[in-house]
């Protein structure tokens, strides 16, 4: 496997995540943290002054791209929040992308404005999508994903005609992007030491193991992996955010580790996972999928549960990382991720062990 870990400038997403926080009069504080390497409070404070001067909060084409709905999926985790413009800048890019010309053409370019047939799998500050040639309409595909109504319904209207909102976002992001990068340059020169960490414990088999099932990705379909280091919102769990033929493009906020540390307090995704495994239901589906993968259909018919209830399980599963989605063509199958399971449940004991004396 070939890895490469970028300090090039995600500049789109970091100006994204700063606009909405400033539209939003989102505190400060929440895109940073006191962890080595991340930006004092102040200073992103003075940066997102000097980016968004003039910015009218109250426009309505403002209001309509970067107006933020707390994440229904996650709950509780605080910091990011979805917006249409953090929507269709997450599904289209890579994990870092300095140019932005090069952004720009990239999401033009991705499965969605390729013109390609395509399910949506998830959405969470991106779409995850799945290239078929299956056809639905895009209102029961937003159907099925677990979101804010006023998010599905502006997410509905800038996917119907994706090219011209793409140059809108893009258009709206540039003047603000051409303010910030020359901020947050000095920032990533001196981030070398986190990236040299990851590339570190990457360079180790045991390492590459213990991140891809972090993220949740099929071993044997990852041939290149690319993570871009993030700035802004750096607690965020490293995921993929674009898969194109076994190479992965990930994102990882300067505050996590390569290697997941111990800890006494559940994250937000292990939170979400032990809900989730609170249902005989969902249960059942971990383990017929054990050990096999099945399309939904199968599943549903062994299991004798209603397609529509499972396809929505089986999308909260995959979200909390507790099944791993495999899209080929037309199919989709689904899998236990029997790690995830493991740690879900092993740091749930550990919280409850940390209470010992």
């Amino acid at each position: 496997m070939e890895i490469h870990v970028s300090t090039e400038l995600a500049l789109l997403p970091e100006t994204v995540d700063l606009v909405c926080a400033y539209v939003n009069d989102i505190n400060p504080a929440v895109l940073t943290s006191d962890k080595p390497y991340c930006l004092p409070t102040g200073e992103v404070e003075r940066m997102m002054e000097t980016v968004c001067e003039g910015l009218d909060r109250n426009d309505p084409k403002i209001q309509f791209y970067f107006h933020s709905y707390t994440d229904v999926q996650y709950p509780g985790m605080g910091s990011p929040t979805s917006s249409v413009a953090s929507m269709l800048v997450y599904t289209g890019l890579r994990g870092n992308m300095s140019d932005l010309r090069q952004s720009r053409t990239f999401m033009h370019e991705n499965p969605i404005g390729a013109g390609n047939s395509y399910r949506i799998t998830s959405a969470y500050r991106g779409v995850g999508i799945a290239v078929c040639s299956e056809y639905r309409s895009l209102a029961d595909e937003l159907e099925t994903i677990d979101m804010a109504e006023g998010l599905r319904l502006r997410l509905a209207i800038a996917l119907t005609d994706y090219h011209r909102h793409v140059d809108e976002v893009c258009d709206l992001l540039e003047p603000y992007a051409l303010r910030l990068k020359p901020l947050l340059e000095p920032v990533m020169a001196q981030i070398e030491p986190r990236a040299q960490q990851w590339r570190d414990v990457l360079s180790t088999e045991n390492g590459q193991r213990t991140f891809l099932a972090r993220i949740n990705a099929n071993t044997d379909t990852v041939q290149n992996l690319e993570i871009g280091m993030r700035i802004f919102y750096p607690g965020v769990s490293s995921g993929f955010c674009r898969v194109d033929e076994g190479r992965f493009y990930c994102s990882a906020g300067l505050e996590l580790m390569p290697v997941k540390e111990k800890t006494q307090e559940l994250s937000n995704k292990d939170i979400a996972a032990i809900q989730l495994l609170s249902s005989v239901d969902r249960l059942r589906v971990l383990k017929t999928l054990s050990g096999r993968t099945m399309t939904c259909s199968e599943l549903a018919q062994e299991l004798q549960m209603n397609r529509g209830t499972l396809f929505r399980d089986l999308n909260n599963l995959v979200q909390a990382g507790l099944v791993f989605m495999i899209a080929q063509g037309t199919s989709r199958t689904y899998t236990t991720c029997t790690e995830k399971l493991e740690q879900a449940v092993e740091h749930m004991l550990e919280f409850v062990n940390s209470g010992k004396k």
